[in-house]
């Protein structure tokens, strides 16, 4: 059995481990999100020339 320190040490460490993976999938939905607003504006950009 852990002591109650150790314990503690491990429910921050996995606290901090889901917060990281929610901000890089946060992150990841914003990339993708702005990589699809650059095709459409590359798309409007093009359509406009014509």
């Amino acid at each position: 059995m852990n002591p109650p320190a150790a314990d503690d040490i491990s429910y921050c460490v996995a606290d901090l481990e889901d917060a990281v993976e929610k901000k890089s999938s946060a992150l990841n939905t914003c990339m993708n999100i702005c990589s699809s607003c650059d095709r459409i504006i590359s798309m409007a950009i093009c359509l406009s020339q014509w």
